[in-house]
């Protein structure tokens, strides 16, 4: 049964870098009718407003920080989709550089900062049914999500849909030196102090190797219609 406190109904994905979340979560919202919101691209996007204005991370510690006050970050629909807005600007194939993928893991590693940007997706998550997806959407930001499912993929296979995604993006970087990044990023978000990625008690876990993105789409369907049998009974 849902907790009283449940908001409107929000699908919570979460897994690590690579795994094909995003894909996964557009596609999903479309077929729901629900609001897409990715996380990780706020923080990817708050990442980039500190590199442009050389904020240093020591200063991330203080939450009355002027950058908090000042940045608006904003997911917009368009004709053509959606893009990520950063004080207006639109920014969406800047946040997908590895540079400010990189600095984004340190980034979200400070509490003020996730504070910060969770109150901002929770506010979200209060207003419209949503598919959210991140790194602990089911285990923090959204604890009573009406669904949760934690996407994984073997690493050799979340590395080839990174280097697929930054070659389609026309971002140039070694097999090499991906895999690497990939691994440092995972030992981050598995070990961060607040919002580490972990799989949450009653997420559904799903494995992606194999499957493509439609497979994992109607795959999640069908978890969503037996979750809302189980708490239609």
């Amino acid at each position: 049964m849902v907790a009283k406190n449940s908001y409107l109904p929000v699908v919570a994905l979460d897994g690590p870098v690579g795994v094909g979340k995003s894909t996964v979560a557009m596609s999903l919202a479309h077929r729901l009718d629900f609001y897409y919101l990715d996380t990780g691209a706020m923080y990817r996007a708050f990442a980039l407003k500190c590199l442009k204005e050389r904020v240093s991370l020591a200063a991330l510690n203080d939450s009355r920080h002027q950058l908090f006050r000042d940045t608006i970050i904003n997911i917009v629909y368009t004709s053509k989709g959606f893009c990520i807005t950063l004080d207006g600007e639109d920014v969406t194939s800047q946040i997908r550089m590895p540079e400010v993928s990189a600095y984004s893991s340190k980034v979200s590693s400070y509490k003020s900062v996730r504070d910060y940007l969770i109150s901002q997706q929770r506010r979200i998550g209060r207003t419209q049914p949503s598919v959210v997806e991140g790194r602990d959407i089911g285990t923090v930001v959204f604890p009573d999500a009406f669904l949760k499912v934690y996407l994984d993929a073997e690493f050799s296979e979340r590395v080839r849909r990174r280097y697929i995604q930054y070659q389609q993006c026309e971002i140039d970087i070694p097999k090499e030196k991906l895999e690497e990044s990939i691994r440092v990023r995972d030992k981050e978000d598995l070990s961060r102090p607040f919002g580490a990625l972990r799989k949450a008690e009653d997420a559904y876990y799903v494995d992606s190797t194999s499957l493509n993105a439609d497979q994992v789409i109607n795959e999640i369907l069908k978890l969503y219609e037996k979750r809302k049998c189980l708490v239609s009974v």
